[in-house]
């Protein structure tokens, strides 16, 4: 059975829910990205960010918003004005191979932290606290996928 085929898919395998660009709205309320457990952040880390943001303008119309985090730049993608990831180079000590790093909302870090390595993962980044949006943690799943829990200090919108 394919994807499209799958029970979640409607009528003539097309998804039920409306996928234009102007349908994107978004509120503390319903923002699914606010929910314990679920995928908050994408960031695309790479050595040459200008070029990934240009390719990815050109085939999903893409616009940032930068800034400057610890003497580089950071693209903040964007869709309708509402943050959904970013776009950065290594920073120092950091593997430079391009990777897409995976962030899911927690409500409490501590909690997540502490039972990374019981579940059977491997700690990869200790709690971390990153000042005015939260506190993360790293992790390998148990079967070789990597991700951060991330406990955000404010709600998304």
């Amino acid at each position: 059975m394919s994807v499209a085929q799958s029970a979640d898919a409607g009528e003539n395998g097309a998804f039920p829910f409306d996928r234009s660009p102007e349908s994107f709205t978004l509120d503390a309320e319903t923002d699914i990205r606010n929910r314990h457990g679920a995928f908050s952040w994408s960031e695309l880390v790479t050595k040459d960010p200008e070029a990934a943001a240009d390719y990815y303008t050109k085939l999903f119309g893409w616009q940032y918003h930068s800034f400057d985090m610890n003497g580089a730049l950071y693209r903040v993608i964007t869709i309708n004005g509402h943050g959904v990831g970013g776009i950065r180079a290594p920073m120092p000590g950091e593997p430079d191979e391009t990777r897409w790093l995976t962030f899911v909302s927690v409500k409490d870090i501590e909690a997540v932290a502490s039972g990374i390595e019981a579940a059977g993962g491997t700690v990869t980044v200790p709690v971390t606290e990153l000042p005015g949006i939260g506190k993360m943690a790293g992790m390998i799943d148990p079967v070789g996928g990597q991700t951060y829990a991330f406990e955000y200090d404010k709600p998304f919108f």
